[in-house]
């Protein structure tokens, strides 16, 4: 865990993805210690982590649906006294109260025809609940939410293996894990799936039916319910618990020499591959994509280029005597605040060195930032650089071309 390459990638940039990984984890872990033995001491933990997971990051959300459905099947397996089954309420009471805690309690209660959703999902909700319910939430809370959720229902280019859509892949998650996961890990976890489902291995603990059920839920909830195909990141909740669970090579009923093998291939070949990328963890590709080179013919967007690039294309015009280039850059902070002296790269043909980001470079559409200014990329507006060799590249995320001297490919 502490080599993946996604983790890594994403533990150095300011966004929220990381933060919300990091208390749904510890929630779930938190839930899971309250389940050995439920005091109210572990009850009230519990509760106050799942409240700060959802101040975190509004996937936290998908917590709630993992808790109840695995104490559902934890009732039938083996029935809870009614002291649990208040305790239970009581953790999720608790982590309400602490949402409306971290919001200052600003509009908690407000009645829900008071709200103007933007959302189909919320205006489902609206016109389902009694018009004098009183939301036991934040305003704030309610709103945010009701934003991201109209953001996901709109239909915006989505890239997949060389391919555009409007509507999305229910499969889109799955082959980002699988070109974005160091392989050795694929790998192992592929042998103890096998392992569990058809050899004599012991029964499957509450622990790992906790670790099955969240991934499942939380893959199904962003593969089904949501056509916001943009980036691995938000699946990287999942991969401390595919790490935890892939700890389970050291209960396999065979050779002890065999079994260390595997395990030092595994650690040996994860290590290496996420070593091989850096600096440039966010650009990861493992070998079934052809490696970083090539991962940007899959998959685009934050899988690659979040714009983390611009000091090393600033080393690089130092270090090669450019004293200005053509660029578009994907990101919304200014490349002069570098020392990047640029223009805006034009639809038409713009002699000079031109840096291209992978995402304009396969026709994703955006925005460019000038001088506070934001100028719309279209759909292909770059089209005419597949024209042009790749001269260079920088940190993976960003491509070189020479336009004034460089021959068109044939």
């Amino acid at each position: 865990y502490s080599f993946s390459p996604n983790i890594i990638a994403h533990s150095r940039l300011v966004t929220t993805d990381i933060g919300a990984t990091t208390f749904m984890i510890v929630a779930l872990f938190l839930f899971h210690k309250w389940f050995q033995r439920r005091t109210w001491k572990r009850t009230f933990f519990s509760g106050l982590f799942l409240g700060i997971a959802q101040i975190s990051k509004f996937s936290s959300l998908t917590l709630y649906i993992i808790i109840l459905l695995f104490s559902i099947v934890s009732c039938a397996r083996n029935r809870w006294e009614k002291k649990d089954v208040v305790k239970l309420i009581a953790i999720l009471a608790i982590s309400i109260f602490i949402i409306n805690v971290g919001y200052l309690n600003k509009g908690s209660f407000t009645k829900m025809e008071e709200y103007e959703f933007k959302s189909g999902f919320m205006r489902s909700s609206q016109s389902i609940l009694p018009a004098s319910f009183r939301v036991p939430l934040p305003s704030d809370y309610v709103s945010g939410f009701d934003i991201q959720k109209f953001e996901t229902e709109q239909k915006y280019d989505q890239f997949l293996m060389g391919r555009f859509s409007r509507k999305g892949w229910w499969y889109y998650y799955l082959a980002a894990f699988m070109l974005k996961v160091p392989l050795t890990l694929i790998m192992l976890l592929f042998l103890l799936v096998f392992y569990q489902a058809f050899k004599r291995m012991p029964r499957v603990s509450n622990s790992e039916m906790l670790i099955f059920l969240s991934v499942f839920v939380y893959v199904g909830m962003f593969s089904f319910g949501t056509q916001h195909n943009i980036g691995f990141r938000f699946m990287l909740p999942m991969l401390p618990l595919l790490h935890i669970y892939s700890s389970r090579i050291f209960s396999l009923k065979i050779n002890q020499k065999v079994k260390i093998c595997i395990v030092n291939f595994v650690v040996a070949g994860y290590i290496l591959s996420s070593l091989s990328i850096y600096p440039h963890y966010l650009s990861f590709f493992n070998i079934l994509a052809g490696g970083p080179k090539n991962g940007h013919n899959y998959l685009i967007d934050s899988n690659i280029d979040w714009g983390q690039d611009l000091v090393l294309l600033k080393e690089y015009m130092d270090k090669k005597g450019i004293e200005t280039v053509n660029l578009a850059y994907f990101g919304r902070v200014d490349p002069s605040i570098y020392g990047i002296d640029y223009e805006l790269l034009d639809r038409e043909r713009k002699k000079g060195i031109a840096a291209l980001s992978v995402n304009y470079y396969q026709g994703l559409s955006y925005d460019l930032l000038k001088e506070r200014k934001i100028y719309p990329v279209q759909e292909g507006y770059y089209k005419y650089f597949h024209e042009y060799p790749i001269k260079d590249r920088i940190g993976y995320s960003i491509l070189i071309f020479d336009v004034d001297t460089s021959s068109k490919q044939q």
